[in-house]
């Protein structure tokens, strides 16, 4: 199996304080309810579209490829030659449509796991792999509960390095491309482009009904082959997705792999080893490797390699140049874990910790399953990178981005985005992180004068490009911070966030 997992929580990806999870849901669960009654009396949220793809499923590190495709293709429209991004009017779709027209990608990426070599990777991780919660110290004391600070507890749960994540049922479930509004439900068709009403005798009988005569044949294949066998549940409210639970999408114990362990699939997706450097037959993981980029191409994937190209990763690029110069690898290792600790988490607890049965973690094998160093840095300096781009355009964005209720941008104790900001700009030792990342950004430009647009994952998956067009009509938009957003120096396309980001691929309808 090669999936992330959908997170408990609304946002699809990475809660950083899940600990808060479950005062969050039922300050969710509140929220809801006034904010049902007053939509009864008050004029709807505005509805968007969007002219990149936007995600309803855990499946950014699919999205972050297709959107990248889409900009080069928006690009070669320009009829002067100079590759600005055009975008026409047909290019805008709802969110629903995006999700129409992904599933399918999704779809295909669950069913990944039955490939052998692929599935021994996994049975052999679950016997070496750092495995989320199982971290414990010479006491057998669990380090992810070794902690009285909620905060922290969530920290620890989100940026420490394991490959992969104890699931619950439940957390197994996913957004099938159906949904119901006032009684009628729709589901996609992958003929017509569009939703499409299930013809129900009785619309009040709902999903119970639903046989897939109903269906027409593009919308039948807009659905998992193993449609009939899922769990269905209906989101609440008056317009909801249809969500579906399938258990045989687990490995064994329903473990999956979460954020450090898709990044790790992408590395040997792309052909590359822990020095960064493409695998060569005679290395262990060869064959991984080259049944994921067969399985992918065989389904069409946007991590097939005609898509999915190491010389358009991000994270790439940086582990290259850290490699090149180690003088610039130390000064990021020092700055790098300005607020979060993901790379001393690396770098230090994976040398400390104990597995379930008492057996250090440094005595496995465990280097098979996570990045190698210039790379884990490459990772954790854009994770930074992501959350400082992500406070700069929306502060309600960056709440909900961490896994945050939106009032924690008010209060003082909880890593609110002004906190979070200064951090990054707070000076240590005669530089700061921004400082750092303005070296490091520099060195990239000099490195690849020509080229505007990465891909870029690090936990979650988006594109980033440093064209200056692009990050004109961006900070043209309504922005939260404009000076932060300077000194990054990037616009950003994202699948997540695009009903809190005023951003110059939204549009209201």
């Amino acid at each position: 199996m090669i999936v992330g997992l959908p997170q408990h929580h609304s946002n699809w990806c990475h809660p950083l304080f899940s600990a808060l999870s479950g005062l969050r849901g039922r300050i969710s669960a509140l929220w809801l309810r006034v904010w049902s009654f007053f939509a009864s009396h008050h004029s709807p949220r505005p509805t968007y579209s969007y002219s990149f793809s936007q995600q309803s499923n855990p499946d950014c590190h699919l999205q972050m490829w297709t959107n990248f495709q889409r900009l080069q293709d928006y690009r070669s429209r320009d009829p002067s030659g100079e590759g600005r991004a055009s975008m026409d009017e047909e290019d805008f779709l709802q969110h629903r449509e995006w999700l129409g027209k992904s599933f399918i990608d999704y779809a295909n990426w669950l069913q990944a796991k039955n490939q052998p070599a692929i599935r021994a990777y996994f049975e052999d991780a679950l016997q070496e792999a750092p495995l989320y919660p199982h971290f414990y110290d010479a006491q057998g004391n669990n380090f992810f509960n070794g902690s009285l600070n909620p905060l922290e507890k969530g920290e620890r749960a989100v940026l420490s390095p394991f490959f992969m994540k104890e699931a619950s049922l439940a957390q197994l479930s996913s957004l099938l491309p159906i949904y119901e509004e006032e009684g009628h439900y729709f589901c996609y068709d992958l003929d017509t482009r569009r939703y499409e009403e299930i013809p129900f005798d009785d619309p009040s009988q709902g999903m119970s009904q639903l046989q897939q005569s109903m269906l027409t044949p593009g919308q039948r294949r807009a659905l998992p082959p193993n449609f009939t066998a899922l769990q269905l549940e209906r989101r609440p409210g008056r317009r909801g997705f249809i969500s579906a639970i399938d258990p045989s999408i687990a490995v064994q114990e329903r473990y999956v792999p979460r954020e450090l362990g898709t990044y790790k699939l992408l590395l040997l997706n792309l052909g590359l080893d822990n020095n960064n450097e493409l695998i060569q037959p005679n290395q262990p993981d060869s064959a991984v490797a080259g049944e994921l980029q067969t399985t992918m191409t065989d389904m069409e994937s946007p991590w097939a390699p005609e898509h999915c190209q190491k010389e358009h990763l991000i994270e790439h690029a940086l582990a290259d140049i850290f490699k090149e110069d180690p003088e610039l690898f130390e000064t990021v290792k020092q700055r790098v874990d300005f607020y979060f600790k993901n790379w001393s988490r690396y770098e230090n607890e994976l040398n400390t910790l104990r597995d379930q049965n008492g057996t250090l973690i440094r005595d496995k094998n465990w280097e098979r399953y996570l990045p190698g160093p210039e790379q884990m840095l490459a990772y954790s300096l854009m994770k930074n990178i992501q959350y400082l781009w992500v406070n700069a355009i929306s502060s309600n964005a960056f709440c909900h981005h961490l896994g945050l209720p939106s009032a924690a941008k008010y209060i003082p104790l909880m890593v609110g985005p002004a906190r979070y900001r200064r951090a990054a700009y707070a000076d240590q030792q005669g530089q700061s992180f921004i400082d750092v990342w303005r070296k490091v950004r520099g060195r990239l430009v000099e490195r690849f004068p020509d080229k505007k647009d990465w891909v870029s994952f690090s936990g979650h998956g988006m594109v980033v490009s440093f064209d200056p067009d692009l990050i004109q009509k961006q900070n043209e938009r309504n922005i939260n911070h404009r000076q932060l957003a300077n000194d990054i120096g990037l616009a950003g396309i994202d699948s997540l966030h695009g009903k809190e980001m005023d951003l110059f691929y939204r549009r209201t309808l």
